[in-house]
C-alpha cells in the first residue's frame, strides 16, 4: 500500500488558505497515483501537483556521524472550495476580532 500523510506547519497552513495542501508520500508514488489516492480517500479533485524530493544528508552528533533520511513532499492545488480534513482553518469574523482587541485594550 502506498502511504501518504498531511504535513502540517506554519507555512503549510498559510498555503492551505490559498487551496494548496502539502503531503509527505512514499518515494515511489507518482503524481498520477497521488491524485487517484486523494480522490479515493478525501473525495477531492487535484488540479496541479508539485513534487519536492529531499535527499538523505549527513548529521554530526556527539556520538559520531549519522544520516537523516530524505523524503518526498507533494504540494497539491485543489479545485475551488475543496478542503482536505485536517487543514481546516478557523476563520474569525471581523466583529469577533475587534471584540477580542477591545478586551485586551481595556
Amino acid at each position: 500500500m502506498k502511504l501518504f500523510k498531511p504535513y502540517i506547519s506554519e507555512k503549510t497552513i498559510t498555503l492551505a488558505k490559498d487551496g494548496r495542501f502539502t503531503f509527505i508520500v512514499d518515494k515511489e508514488i507518482t503524481k498520477d497515483e497521488f491524485k487517484q489516492l486523494l480522490k479515493k480517500y478525501y473525495h477531492v479533485d487535484v488540479v496541479k501537483a508539485k513534487v519536492i524530493n529531499k535527499k538523505n544528508r549527513l548529521k554530526k552528533g556527539s556520538k559520531g556521524i549519522g544520516t537523516k533520511r530524505g523524503y518526498k513532499k507533494i504540494i497539491s492545488t485543489l479545485a475551488d472550495k475543496q478542503v482536505v480534513p485536517g487543514f481546516e482553518i478557523a476563520k474569525e469574523s471581523k466583529k469577533e476580532k475587534s471584540e477580542k482587541q477591545d478586551g485586551k485594550n481595556s
